[in-house]
């Protein structure tokens, strides 16, 4: 064999005897870590996977609204609402044309709201309140809808 021959020989061989160890049998892999990680002096345990976290409380489900049962604490419930603000209570109580009228006194007004009396006439009842700035708020209250949804028809301010 030629000398240049021989010298290019044992670099397949060598490539081969590599490729060969690598491919042998497969082993199982295993569950547990086979590494430690090393900051500065200590040595740091392998981490267990985190435990199965309990299902989160289902949401409750939100309380049903209720309404006054009667004219006069419906509108007590109206002048409250509106003197908190509170607008998703203002529109299970009144329609939306009924808040926006509220929410259009000029002002704010003082909202410091004193319970006058309620009237009835032909189906609804006419509640009045009063503030210390002489003001006058008349919230009418639809008799049939009492202890529902919207029982407010209408508002007056003077």
């Amino acid at each position: 064999m030629p000398i240049a021959a021989r010298r290019y020989l044992p670099l397949p061989l060598l490539c081969a005897a590599l490729l060969l160890t690598g491919c042998g049998g497969q082993a199982t892999p295993s569950a547990a870590p086979t590494a430690v990680t090393t900051l500065g002096e200590q040595a740091l345990p392998p981490t267990a996977s985190p435990s199965p976290t309990k299902a989160s409380p289902k949401p409750s489900t939100p309380a049903p609204v209720t309404y006054p049962s009667e004219a006069k604490a419906y509108a007590e419930a109206v002048i409250a609402a509106w003197k908190a603000k509170n607008l998703a209570r203002l529109a299970d109580l009144a329609s939306a044309q009924i808040q926006e009228q509220l929410m259009e006194i000029p002002g704010p007004p003082n909202m410091d709201w004193t319970y006058l009396m309620c009237d009835g006439a032909m189906g609804s009842s006419y509640c009045q309140f009063t503030n210390t700035d002489g003001h006058k708020v008349t919230v009418r209250v639809l008799n049939e809808k009492v202890g529902q949804a919207h029982a407010v028809s209408e508002v007056k301010y003077v």
